[in-house]
């Protein structure tokens, strides 16, 4: 998640990364497919991000993002497993299923949106060292309003 705070383009190589590294590691598709999930998900969020770097500084705005990408986020990883096991590449009974999937979305929905705010704040302390391009450009646009306020 914190390569959405950088570029689009950084985004989608770190979710391919990471796909490709549970590949690697973990012979589970369930997972992999979750994990390329995040290509999608966390792709669109840097945009939205890149178009509007001012919510870094707007709390309510950010979390309300954050809430709406997390809920992105579990949704798609809840329909990738509804899928694997409705295409009967695994064996599960309905109401286990159904209990599955609530467990998946609500527990993504939590886990997505902890995972954002901890990347948030991780960048947001870089970003006082190093060049951060969503956090430079919403420093930016507050400079500009300041100055704007003072004419």
């Amino acid at each position: 998640m914190a390569a959405m705070f950088f570029s689009p383009l950084m985004t989608a190589f770190v979710a391919l990364g990471t796909t490709l590294g549970f590949m690697i590691s973990i012979p589970v598709p369930t997972i992999w497919l979750r994990a390329l999930m995040h290509l999608p998900v966390m792709t669109v969020g840097a945009y939205v991000l890149k178009k509007h770097p001012e919510f870094v500084h707007q709390k309510v705005k950010i979390q309300i993002f954050n809430f709406i990408l997390g809920i992105f986020h579990a949704g798609l990883e809840t329909l990738v497993v509804y899928a694997f096991y409705s295409l009967g590449f695994a064996n599960i009974e309905q109401g286990a299923l159904l209990n599955f999937l609530l467990l998946i979305a609500l527990g993504g929905l939590v886990h997505s949106m902890i995972d954002f705010n901890l990347a948030f704040g991780l960048g947001n302390v870089l970003s006082k060292a190093f060049p951060i391009d969503i956090f430079d450009k919403a420093k930016n646009l507050v400079n500009k309003k300041k100055v704007k306020a003072e004419i």
